[in-house]
């Protein structure tokens, strides 16, 4: 992390891309690196709310993963605060979401898992939940691969308060919230439930707790059951609609981790693998 007077001592074409709740997405050319490459900054406001982003984006440089975006540096200025992240070149993982259950636009059960290990990597080695997984926080690469960004609405925890960890306040997007984080009572298993309902919308093509409008997506989410009904599930492996049955488990304690989710898909695409990863899901 670099005190700094201007951001323009360090970037040049500095264009913005998009406008976030928190801040703004641009593109810029970094005088530093000798090959004066292209990367982004995250510009954030620098105040109580960005110090989450901040740690977060910190611990990530310090720990990197591959299907975690990749933190090259953090500047502060006086009033500003530029997270300088990997350029991104790619699809938008939102529309591939909504349109791949009518062909086969990516690997549905590999990109899951590409999630998985990204959520494993933040709760098993960083102690954080993201609690905000959906499309527009997943970066798409045209090579099928996954980086999860954003963690403005994280929760940062210690590996002795990790799993016994109560969240009281509500945040996330409607569509992809757990009903624990509606009744503000809430631990790391919320990811996993985002999971699933992401899951479930590439095989399907629509969210399993639909709605005209956030109200009616909660009360949905409260109160609907699971359904498998539309004639497009006739052709998914029961074994697959089983994983996000579990992933969307409204109890906790029947949720699995990530490890065991991770332990289900290899054991759906590698049947032969069963005696291995039957002793893994025992513990």
């Amino acid at each position: 992390m670099k005190e700094i007077i201007k951001i323009t001592d360090h970037f040049s074409n500095i264009l913005p891309i998009n406008k976030g709740k928190y801040g703004f997405i641009c593109s810029a050319i970094n005088k530093t690196n000798n090959n004066r490459s292209r990367s982004i900054l995250k510009v954030l406001k620098k105040n109580d709310k960005s110090l989450t982003e901040i740690e977060c984006s910190k611990l990530i440089q310090k720990n990197s993963h591959q299907y975690l975006i990749t933190i090259f540096d953090i500047f502060i200025s006086t009033k500003f605060v530029y997270i300088n992240m990997e350029y991104h070149i790619g699809d938008d993982f939102f529309d591939i979401l909504y349109n791949s259950f009518k062909r086969e636009i990516c690997p549905k059960l590999p990109i899951i898992a590409q999630i998985l290990q990204g959520i494993n990597h933040l709760h098993n080695k960083l102690y954080i939940i993201h609690r905000d997984i959906k499309p527009e926080n997943i970066l798409y690469y045209s090579n099928h691969t996954i980086k999860i960004i954003d963690f403005n609405l994280s929760k940062i925890l210690t590996k002795s308060t990790f799993s016994n960890h109560r969240c009281k306040t509500g945040v996330g997007t409607p569509f992809y919230v757990s009903p624990h984080v509606i009744n503000n009572d809430y631990n790391y298993k919320c990811d996993i439930w985002s999971t699933g309902i992401i899951m479930y919308t590439l095989y399907n093509g629509i969210p399993p707790f639909n709605g005209d409008d956030n109200s009616e997506i909660i009360h949905n989410i409260t109160y609907n059951t699971l359904e498998f009904y539309h004639p497009l599930w006739d052709t998914v492996p029961q074994s697959i609609i089983q994983l996000i049955q579990s992933l969307l488990s409204r109890n906790e304690n029947t949720q699995p981790t990530t490890k065991k989710a991770l332990a289900l898909i290899n054991l759906i695409i590698n049947p032969s693998c069963f005696n291995f990863l039957y002793k893994l899901l025992l513990y």
